[in-house]
């Protein structure tokens, strides 16, 4: 049995299929985690929550974009990161965004 350990902060995982042992249950979170820190890196990040597309047309350009959008970060991302350090996608927008506002201002 695990004892408490006050300096660490507890944390809840509720699953409704009583069918699933624990190990099953923890790794689909750690799937479900990464497609929803996906969703945040394109909602808050890159401004693809303000999309609102009706024709199919829309929707396959729009899904088109996310995608090549996500494949240069990943390239980016494996392009800084080193053994010392671990690059996030978040961090490589961050970047890109400061590089750009030189290059900007470098025009201006």
């Amino acid at each position: 049995m695990y004892k408490f350990d006050g300096s660490r902060t507890p944390f809840c995982i509720l699953c409704t299929d009583r069918s699933l042992d624990l190990v099953t249950i923890l790794s689909y979170y750690r799937v479900r985690w990464h497609i929803e820190t996906g969703y945040r890196y394109f909602k808050e990040l890159l401004g693809f929550d303000q999309n609102q597309l009706l024709l199919l047309k829309g929707i396959e350009r729009f899904w088109t974009i996310q995608f090549l959008t996500q494949n240069l970060l990943k390239f980016q991302r494996q392009e800084w990161s080193n053994s010392n350090s671990k690059v996030t996608l978040g961090d490589v927008v961050r970047r890109l965004r400061h590089e750009h506002r030189g290059c900007v201002l470098l025009y201006v």
